[in-house]
């Protein structure tokens, strides 16, 4: 399948990242460490006083479960939050194809 979608016209891909860095390269187009995965769209997708406000709210919620994390919070649990409340942020913001193409050429990503 994803063979398949690689080879069919770029116009139809959207956004396409790798957040373990196996296929992308660390340094972005300005030779500083690239943009990746959820960073693309969260910090490069909108400017609007909305979006920005709830990625801000997003990322200090995210540092402090990070640094102060519940006991019983297993480490899966927590990625398990961040992927979730980030697509949630997304779904609830409805994004389009055209703000992921803004975000995606905004990116410091190769």
């Amino acid at each position: 399948k994803f063979c398949r979608r690689a080879a069919e016209p770029h116009s139809r891909l959207i956004v396409l990242t790798d957040f373990d860095r196996t296929l992308s390269a660390y340094k972005g187009k300005d030779g500083r460490p690239c943009d990746e995965c959820h960073d693309i769209v969260l910090n490069h997708c909108r400017s609007d006083d909305g979006w920005k406000s709830d990625v801000a709210d997003f990322w200090a919620a995210f540092r402090q479960k990070i640094s102060s994390p519940a006991a019983d919070e297993s480490k899966l649990e927590r990625c398990q939050w961040f992927w979730n409340t980030a697509n949630d942020l997304m779904k609830r913001h409805r994004l389009s194809r055209d703000d992921l193409r803004q975000a995606l050429d905004a990116a410091n990503t190769v």
